[in-house]
């Protein structure tokens, strides 16, 4: 079996544009997110950060520091849960049968040394992870989300990504 990530980042357009595949909608987004999930699996985490590290800043500092994500890390949106046919072209198990509708499809793409998990996210939390993950400071990162989402929690979202192991550092603003 061959793995989309060794043709490189533009192939995915490539086969986008072939004539053979204009009746899968969907194929430039799912082969992304392949090369993408090839790309990730290989990376080797870092120490992630302790919740205490977050606890000990003062809430202003903390709001205007921005953070460190794990290098195998990447955050992936599409029209189509190309998510779904993902899992199912790695599990190597086929269901008897795989309809896809379109409809926003927001995820979180996390390897380590082979090791490849693909996770769905509301739209508000994908937002904040990947304008955490830009580099934008805390406090800039959870306005857009809350536009989405009026009962978006920044707080709890941060807590979140840390239990998760996705941030390595606190980066707080000024020389470092």
């Amino acid at each position: 079996m061959f793995c989309i990530a060794e043709f490189g980042e533009d192939f995915p357009a490539f086969l986008a544009d072939e004539p053979a595949l204009a009746a899968l909608p969907y194929v430039e987004a799912f082969a992304r997110l392949e090369w993408h999930a090839g790309r990730v699996s290989v990376a080797v985490d870092s120490p992630a950060l302790c919740l205490a590290d977050l606890t000990a800043a003062e809430p202003a500092a903390l709001m205007s520091a921005s953070v460190v994500f794990q290098p195998g890390v990447m955050y992936f949106s599409a029209d189509w849960p190309v998510d779904e046919l993902l899992r199912i072209y790695l599990s190597d198990q086929m269901p008897p049968q795989f309809q896809m509708e379109p409809g926003p499809t927001h995820v979180e793409v996390r390897g380590a040394r082979g090791d490849l998990r693909v996770m769905r996210l509301a739209a508000a939390d994908w937002l904040f992870r990947r304008r955490l993950q830009s580099g934008s400071s805390i406090g800039t990162a959870a306005e857009g989300p809350l536009d989405l989402d009026p009962q978006f929690d920044p707080g709890r979202a941060l807590i979140e990504a840390c239990d998760a192991g996705l941030v390595t550092r606190l980066m707080p603003v000024g020389p470092h």
